[in-house]
This record gives structure tokens, sequence and C-alpha cells, in this order.
């Protein structure tokens, strides 16, 4: 979200919605993975209404993935790196950024990912794995274009 005031919006929307619908909770998942399932449900929510295919747009923010102990010539290259990642995760397809982000950002299972996404679990692998593999297609191009960081 754009700001914090956005969040804090789409977390009050999450939270009536839950509330609202707590009698259509069987206890066939986790009560976490119901409810990660409604705020997932409107973040998509509200970027489509801002019209932002691209969403998730803070990644590089949040996830800081350069190492702060290396020299400055390698921070610089791992913040290119870092990069280079968040601009190809903005370039899949809104699905597959999705299931990359909630399993290598947000850390779900695979079976909490079934449960998200309301999906068979061997489903979950195979979209993950065409995700993964469409990633390394739009990293390699980038490679293609600026070798300097091939390392």
């Amino acid at each position: 979200m754009e700001n914090d005031a956005d969040t804090r919006d789409v977390m009050q929307e999450a939270f009536i919605k839950m509330y609202r619908n707590l009698g259509s909770f069987k206890g066939d998942s986790s009560f976490e993975t119901w409810f990660t399932r409604i705020l997932i449900n409107c973040c998509l929510d509200e970027l489509r209404k801002r019209k932002n295919s691209a969403g998730w747009e803070d990644i590089d923010d949040h996830y800081d993935l350069a190492d702060h102990t290396d020299g400055t010539e390698e921070q610089v290259l791992r913040k290119e790196r870092q990069k280079a990642v968040t601009d190809a995760i903005r370039q899949l397809p809104e699905e597959a950024r999705n299931i990359i982000i909630l399993r290598e950002f947000q850390g779900l299972s695979y079976e909490e990912l079934a449960d998200v996404l309301d999906l068979e679990p061997g489903t979950v692998k195979s979209r993950l794995n065409r995700a993964k593999q469409k990633l390394k297609e739009i990293l390699s191009e980038t490679l293609e274009q600026n070798p300097i960081w091939d390392v």
C-alpha cells in the first residue's frame, strides 16, 4: 500500500469482513489461513481499484537483501541484483507474482498456500514452479542486457 493510512484502511476492511463472515468459518483450515485469504482478497481488491496491476510495489523497501558487511562495490552489485529481481517480479502475471511473494517473501508453506489460494497442493507446486521458471527467464534476459552483475 502507498502509506500507513491505506494499510490501516485495508486492514480495517479485512477485520470487518472477518467479523461479518465468522459464521462461515468451518474450521477446514486454520483460522490464520482463513483470515489471510480474506486479507489477501482485500489487498487485491484495493489494488484493482487503483488499476495498479504491478502491485506489491514496495517489495524492495521491505525486503532488503543486501548484506551490509560487504564492501561498497559488493553492496552496489547486490542492490542492483535486488532491484533486478524486484523488477522481474513486477513483470510476472498477477497470479505468478502473488504465489512467488506468498511463498518466498511471506514464507507460507505449500499447505498454507493451498488453503489461502484454494488450490490443491500439487497445483500450488506446479504453479510455483512455472512462476519461478518465468522469473528465471525474465532475469536471464536482464542478465544478457547487463552482464556486469553476473556473479
